[in-house]
């Protein structure tokens, strides 16, 4: 049900997991294409490892489950669900 509601958002939003993204709602596979099992840095910053400063690392230490981030590449803000065992269960 969830995934559902994700899927009918108007802005990309992904869920991620030890990097990888487990999840890309419509909006993200139409601008990113297929990305599940990709690393979001590949995706989102297009590098081939995580950036210096990389807002999902920095949430992650902070202890928060949801970044969102503006990506000018595509003129878009992303919302980006960091995967957490209790999060999870719920979907």
């Amino acid at each position: 049900m969830y995934l559902r509601i994700l899927d009918e958002l108007e802005y990309p939003a992904l869920l991620i997991k030890n990097f990888e993204i487990i999840y890309a709602n419509a909006k993200a596979r139409e601008i990113y294409g297929k990305v599940v099992g990709k690393k979001c840095y590949e995706v989102i910053h297009k590098t081939s490892s995580p950036p210096a400063e990389c807002h999902g690392m920095r949430a992650i230490l902070e202890g928060r489950e949801r970044v969102e981030i503006y990506e000018p590449k595509v003129g878009k803000w992303i919302s980006i669900l960091l995967e957490r065992e209790k999060a999870l269960s719920s979907i």
